[in-house]
């Protein structure tokens, strides 16, 4: 009997002083911020998740029912046809009469600001990646310069559409920064241009 509760009492021993560790272990294959940015392929999966805000790729509906109307419907040489009738927001931006409740231009603005907010994560994220972790010296320059490149793309597609715009120079790390004022048009421009 005493061999029965000494062998039980060192299983509970070893159950209560080991929960800690096994419940605080990371999981291998869940990356998070700080463990992904390990080299050039992480980059490079980065910059993969910019080039996927160009044209709305991620949502097979949003190219038909929001860009191709937010930008097709307010010019000259697109009449709607029967269908579009059915949509009232589509119609309100064919006249005109569309206000800040326009989902298709909510989802307008929100894509680019995902575009810019990955190009703002890989300029934040990117000094933690080694240089020898790159094939040539140049392939690191040329993602830093493709992530500039597409920032401004995605800036002035807003400014393209809007009289002023929220101009995202920084990686967002706390809710008191999403709080930002609309730069003035040559401001943005010139943040553009720049970039």
């Amino acid at each position: 009997m005493k061999k029965i509760i000494y062998v039980a009492s060192i299983m509970l021993a070893t159950v209560f002083t080991g929960c800690e560790d096994f419940l605080s272990v990371q999981s291998v294959d869940k990356l998070t911020g700080d463990s992904f940015w390990r080299d050039s392929t992480d980059v490079s999966g980065a910059l993969a998740s910019v080039y996927s805000q160009i044209e709305y790729i991620p949502d097979a509906w949003s190219f038909p029912e929001v860009k191709f109307p937010v930008e097709a419907y307010r010019e000259d040489l697109v009449l709607p046809g029967v269908d579009a009738r059915n949509y009232q927001n589509w119609m309100d931006l064919f006249n005109f009469t569309y206000t800040q409740g326009n989902s298709q231009l909510a989802g307008y603005w929100i894509a680019p600001y995902k575009g810019i907010n990955f190009c703002n994560q890989i300029f934040e994220k990117m000094t933690k990646v080694s240089d020898a972790s790159f094939k040539n010296p140049n392939s690191k320059k040329q993602m830093l310069d493709e992530a500039h490149f597409m920032r401004g793309f995605f800036h002035m597609k807003l400014l393209m559409n809007w009289e002023k715009i929220i101009v995202r120079d920084s990686y967002i790390k706390s809710e008191k920064e999403l709080d930002k004022s609309l730069s003035s048009r040559t401001d943005a421009w010139n943040f553009i241009i720049e970039d």
